[in-house]
């Protein structure tokens, strides 16, 4: 058990009896067998049971000086032979310098069994001890146990108290007498209170009347029962998970002992279990009977609640469930949890289930209505339900349409039927199931139209240029729409087309009568009836022979054009599309001859078109053309290096300015060519190309590396020669020194590095970034964690760059070293205080007098104590510290000790 003490410097001459001091019994030590000096020395063992300290004596065999004496308890096992030390104890009890030659009363101290405990005292200030034999066997409570002698380097009387403990296992012990039994253990406490009678699962307070002088408080409870809070105080809280109870228990302990156990007996009752009806699944409109609940035992009332009130059932209610008509439009199965909970003589029993599924009335989607031809392939009609998985039963109004009167799941395919000569539709109707649950009946329907008859106009003659008048269709049924065809489109009637056969002109151009089929198909309601034929004969009119097509310069002399007709002896009209070549825009007979006209610079065409007329019949028109061409007039640029000459009209010119030539155009007529003759010059550049020494650069698809002037001729954007000359000019490479480098420093120690010289101009990049103040600048500060090398590339203004390294080594091992002494005396040495290593990352001392009051704190290394508190010097005496220390590999240090101060 971890005993936790406050250490306190008590110095009392008296201690308070309230105890019967002749009760005590001494544990005796064995006798003397020697004596020393100087030193403060006991004894520690291993506390074999429990028991309890309540006196200390110094045997007076060689003096009956003041007594000194400590109780310590040690944290960390037994203390470590000399000349090894420890402090890691805690100190019970001291007394020190106490003048009467008498026990020292000691508040009951405690001792649990396995503690190891050190017992220490002395006499006078020279610390005179007793010997006793070693490993001096002494009886605790009945049980034999070996102490061994420990002790300290120290005078006890001298404050502040026990430090720097040792041991020596084989040694005399130092002659110090405990004493026991000091009081009677306390008495059972009266009575507990709290509830009796509980349910299974509730937290009850219980509670005990506070006692004086009670240390600490213990409660226990049954198997199966949780102490939710309250251990070690006068009322705890008790958590009853399990039947059928059982006693709930306290002691009490005060410096002299446990006191019996004070018990209260509680009964825990387990509530009812609940039947419930079996699961259950409704269509909705269903009616739901009602949900009879039972419990056991018999007798218990009913709380209930639904998980979905959706369903027509409320969201809770008491006793049973009532009927109800369920309800589900959700269009898929929901599902209500039904929880029910029994309660019979105040304990509520557990929780039971059951479900309650009502299914949606299904609903079929349905083909849509859809209208067909007789004859057409129906395909199946496919039906679907919500929720999916439903069957289908349907019925067929029409059966003549060639389906069937009636049929389960979907509608087969099958071939449409309507000889009636009119519409006639069939109603589908259609009724879904799913999960037992009988959907509404929905209906689609099939429309079957009749296949239609056209009635066309009698077969027909016309001349050539004849208007013939529109072919009207009607249909049986009526509201057909018609697609034709026509057989030759040569007789001025499209191949094809809607409705009826529009007007148009009769044309016949080949000298012999031709005729053309016309074929009519009517639709009706999207039905396609059988084609029908009728004909359109054409008698041809005359044709014209006409001259070929002519080609004339402007200002040329046209003669006249004769033309001829077949069958001969016609007559001729004609027209002219560009009167503007001096051809009049019409005329009958031949055309006369005239002079050609162009004014424009493009080529103008005419086309002359003639109809010739035999009989009665005109024929159809021809056509001809008359082309007039231009005299041209153009300019043009012409540009030349200087030096060079151009060819113009014949004659080589090499002096800029304007020249005419007279050539003959793409029209083989005259034409004026007016050119323009410019001169380019031929020009020179230089461009300079900056390399780094040692470096080479790529010029002109060569690499050089030496200064110089290169020139290299090119043809320029105008095709004259161009000069360019590349000045190469060579840069020399950064030269510096890295200082600071090659450095020896502990781990958290850093060194500055720095490039020399600086220049303008230059940049710095240094790598790896470990540990570095910065790393573009030119002397960062290096804080490695390890050995490492760092580079550093110097880049100057041309871009040339220099790269260096430096090693810097790093001793990765910390230490630590606390003086024990120091004489701040003015003199040269020894007048601050420091503690001194290596590898520290964080640090922390605080130094406190033989009261605990602190004198000194620092978290600086560098920063010692000079013997004084708030600028006043101490007296020289010993002080204790508490030191913490963090090492930059992690480990962690922790000590206290002793200082002295000499002056």
């Amino acid at each position: 058990m971890k005993h936790v003490f406050k250490i306190a410097l008590i110095l009392f001459l008296t201690f308070l009896t309230s105890f019967d001091l002749s009760a005590q019994t001494p544990i005796v030590i064995c006798p003397q067998s020697a004596s020393f000096t100087g030193m403060t020395r006991g004894y520690y063992f291993t506390a074999p049971t429990n028991f309890t300290i309540c006196g200390i004596y110094v045997e007076d065999d060689m003096s009956t000086d003041f007594q000194s004496a400590s109780i310590v308890l040690f944290t960390a096992g037994t203390p470590p032979q000399w000349n090894g030390t420890t402090n890691s104890f805690v100190t019970l009890w001291q007394d020190l310098n106490y003048v009467p030659n008498t026990m020292i009363s000691v508040p009951n101290i405690v001792i649990n069994a396995g503690d190891i405990i050190g017992i220490y005292g002395s006499r006078g200030s020279n610390s005179v001890n007793s010997y006793g034999p070693a490993q001096c066997v002494i009886n605790i409570a009945g049980f034999p146990t070996t102490t061994y002698r420990s002790g300290m380097q120290f005078d006890l009387a001298a404050g502040p108290g026990m430090y720097d403990i040792w041991a020596e296992d084989n040694g005399s012990v130092g002659r110090v007498t405990m004493y026991s039994n000091c009081c009677p253990p306390p008495a059972a406490i009266p009575s507990v209170t709290g509830t009796t009678t509980v349910c299974l699962g509730d937290t009850v307070i219980y509670t005990a009347p506070a006692q004086t002088g009670a240390v600490s408080y213990n409660w226990t409870v049954p198997a199966g029962a949780t102490i939710n809070s309250g251990q070690n105080t006068t009322t705890a809280s008790v958590i009853w998970n399990t039947a059928p109870g059982g006693q709930v228990c306290v002691d009490w302990t005060d410096g002299c002992g446990t006191s019996p156990q004070t018990c209260i007996s509680v009964t825990v009752n387990q509530g009812p279990t609940t039947t419930t009806p079996a699961n259950a699944t409704y269509c909705n409109g269903d009616a739901v009977p009602i949900g009879t609940f039972t419990s056991s035992p018999a007798g218990g009332t009913f709380t209930w609640t639904n998980s979905d009130p959706t369903i027509g059932l409320a969201a809770s209610g008491t006793g049973n469930a009532p009927a109800f008509t369920a309800i589900n439009t959700s269009g898929s199965v929901i599902t209500a949890i039904i929880t029910v909970s029994a309660t019979a003589g105040g304990c509520p029993g557990p929780d039971t289930t059951y479900t309650i599924t009502v299914n949606p009335t299904p609903t079929v989607t349905l083909p849509a209505n859809a209208t067909y031809c007789n004859g057409d392939a129906v395909p199946i009609g496919t039906f679907t339900s919500s929720p999916a998985g439903a069957t289908f039963a349907w019925t067929n109004s029409n059966t003549t349409i060639g389906l069937a009167a009636s049929g389960t799941g979907n509608a087969p395919a099958f071939t449409t039927i309507n000889n009636s000569g009119s519409v006639i539709t069939a109603i589908i109707t259609v009724i879904p199931t799913a999960n037992g649950c009988v959907g509404l009946p929905v209906t689609y329907t099939i429309t079957v139209n009749p296949t239609p008859t056209v009635t066309l106009p009698a077969n027909a003659t016309y001349c050539n240029g004849d208007a013939v008048p529109i072919g009207t269709f009607t249909s049986s049924p009526a509201g057909a729409t018609f697609a034709w065809t026509n057989s030759n489109a040569a007789i001025g009637l499209a191949a094809s087309g809607t409705g009826n056969a529009p007007a148009f002109t009769a044309i016949n151009g080949s000298g012999s009568a031709i005729t053309a089929t016309i074929t009519v198909v009517p639709t009706v309601n999207g039905c396609v009836g059988a084609p029908v034929t009728y004909t359109i004969t054409i008698n041809p009119g005359a044709m014209v022979n006409l001259p070929a097509n002519i080609t004339y310069c402007a200002g040329d002399a046209i003669p006249t054009s004769a033309y001829t007709s077949n069958p001969a002896g016609g007559t001729f009209v004609w027209t002219n599309s560009d009167p503007t070549i001096g051809l009049a825009a019409s005329g009958t007979g031949s055309t006369p001859a005239f002079t050609a006209i162009n004014t424009s610079n493009s080529p103008v065409t005419a086309t002359i078109s003639v109809i010739a007329t035999a009989g009665s019949c005109p024929g159809i028109a021809a056509s001809y053309t008359i082309t007039i061409n231009p005299i041209v007039t153009g300019t043009t640029y012409i540009a030349i290096c200087q030096g060079d000459s151009a060819l113009i009209g014949g004659v080589y010119y090499s002096a800029a300015g304007t020249y005419l030539a007279t050539l003959t155009s793409s029209f083989g007529c005259d034409s004026i060519l007016t050119t323009t003759l410019a001169i380019n010059a031929v020009t020179t550049t230089t461009t300079p190309v900056v390399i780094c020494d040692g470096d080479s650069a790529l010029i002109e698809g060569n690499y050089y590396s030496t200064a110089g002037l290169l020139p290299f001729t090119f043809s320029s954007f105008f095709g004259c020669d161009s000069t360019i000359i590349y000045d190469v000019i060579l840069s020399p490479l950064p030269s510096f020194n890295i200082v600071g480098g090659s450095a020896f420093i502990n781990l958290g120690e850093s060194v500055n590095l720095a490039v020399m010289p600086g220049v303008s101009g230059t940049t710095y990049s240094w790598n790896p970034p470990d540990g570095l103040s910065c790393i573009f600048c030119q002397n960062p500060t290096a804080t490695p964690t390890e050995s490492m090398w760092y580079y550093v590339t110097v880049t100057n203004s041309n871009g040339c760059q220099t790269i260096d390294s430096t090693y810097i080594d790093v001793d990765p091992s910390s230490n630590i070293y606390i003086p024990n002494i120091f004489s701040p005396n003015g003199s040269q040495d020894n007048n601050v205080y420091y503690v001194r290593g290596k590898g520290i990352k964080q640090f922390n001392i605080a130094i406190y007098n033989r009261w605990g009051q602190m004198v000194f704190e620092s978290d600086d290394i560098e920063k010692g104590w000079d013997g004084t508190k708030n600028g006043t010097l101490l007296n020289q005496g010993v002080f204790v510290y508490s030191l913490n220390v963090v090492f930059y590999d992690g480990d962690t240090f922790q000590q206290t000790g002793n200082i002295t101060l000499v002056r």
